[in-house]
């Protein structure tokens, strides 16, 4: 494992972790906070631009960039060498500058059928359904990641909720579109899942179409602002 010291402060300490012999994993922390988060999106970005014709792919995931190669067709100390050039002259913050990031905006459907856990989550958070409402869509959430099943975004964060526990017990066939909370996150589903994470509501998102190309609409890097749909809380 090599660990590069940087010269920006907000990138921290970055890892470049080899994968068997097929990958290498460039980590930017152990803490899920969104700088680290974003530097792991944009690096990916320009990991696929810059590398395109050394590599096989580049992902991004809530804290890393995932970067897969051929060894017939480049040597890991090659590739590793590439990398760590890339990121002695990685800059966030002018990064973002010129970045376009698309919003999106998703109506929710809080609680009844298709939120049997959003009473639970209210309660336990000590707010009427109405404040939690509130401060749930306040402000826009980054796109921190997809993954754990196809289309599933991960948004975030809800700094003052990180603490809010997933149960212990999964529940089963949730359904796509489901909006799920949990560790201060939002997540939704876009294929039917288990999960231990709690349920508040639903959406009508569908991030996951194999008949379109690139098969999902909302990616890691853009932003989502939630509002909700109109219905009687309490």
């Amino acid at each position: 494992m090599v660990e590069l010291a940087s010269q920006n402060r907000k990138r921290g300490h970055v890892k470049l972790q080899p994968l068997g012999d097929r990958a290498i994993l460039v980590v930017f922390g152990t803490e899920l906070q969104l700088n680290a988060n974003r530097q792991a999106i944009q690096f990916t970005k320009i990991v696929e631009e810059k590398l395109a014709p050394l590599i096989i792919g580049a992902n991004s995931n809530l804290l890393s960039c995932l970067v897969r190669y051929d060894p017939k067709r480049v040597a890991y100390g090659t590739l590793q060498q590439e990398l760590q050039m890339l990121l002695a002259s990685f800059d966030l913050e002018k990064l973002r500058a010129h970045e376009n990031n698309e919003i999106h905006q998703i109506d929710i459907s809080y609680g009844g059928a298709g939120g049997p856990d959003f009473e639970h989550v209210y309660t336990d958070l000590k707010l009427s359904a109405a404040e939690f409402i509130e401060q749930h869509t306040a402000l826009p959430l980054d796109v921190l990641a997809l993954g754990f099943s196809p289309g599933f975004v991960y948004l975030g964060l809800h700094e003052n909720w990180r603490n809010f526990p997933r149960h212990n017990e999964l529940r089963e066939n949730v359904p796509p579109g489901s909006v799920l909370f949990a560790a201060g996150q939002t997540a939704i589903t876009s294929v039917p899942i288990r999960t231990g994470w709690s349920v508040i509501g639903h959406c009508d998102l569908n991030n996951f179409d194999v008949h379109i190309d690139p098969p999902v609409k909302v990616k890691p890097g853009d932003f989502v602002e939630l509002s909700a749909k109109e219905q009687d809380h309490e």
